[in-house]
């Protein structure tokens, strides 16, 4: 399994019940990367994602991904799933906001980061995509 957050550089994901920030290039950026895979979301993040193919849109979308599919996580704890993930993609906002749901950063500690490059986003003139593969044990 392979998850995807968007996150703050506090790891905060939410505020209030609402996301950091909604932007439009990292849609676009997640569907290029998905070429054609599905994508697993909850009741709260699918409006996200609409038009996308493959969507598959289940409360329960942690235990119910099939391997080697991508989950979009916003308002779940990851943490009882993190032994079936072998890849994190983060958005990281560059940026500082409230929070109140936020990532655990310490599920990082079994990955590597791979891959990192800056793009302008809608809402941000600076997003990082983060790429993380588990490290080999």
């Amino acid at each position: 399994m392979k998850l995807i957050f968007a996150i703050d550089d506090n790891y905060h994901i939410l505020f209030n019940h609402r996301r950091v920030s909604r932007d439009g290039n990292i849609i676009k950026d997640i569907q290029e990367a998905l070429m054609g895979r599905k994508l697993y979301v909850n009741n709260f993040s699918a409006s996200l994602f609409d038009g996308f193919k493959n969507l598959i849109v289940d409360n329960d979308f942690l235990n119910v991904a099939e391997s080697n599919t991508f989950c979009f996580v916003e308002n779940v704890d990851v943490a009882e799933h993190i032994d079936k993930v072998e890849m994190i993609i983060i958005y990281r906002f560059n940026r500082i906001y409230p929070g109140d749901f936020s990532l655990d950063k310490t599920i990082l500690n079994s990955f590597s980061l791979d891959y990192k490059e800056d793009f302008a986003g809608t809402s941000h003139d600076k997003i990082t995509r983060e790429v993380y593969f588990r490290k080999d044990v």
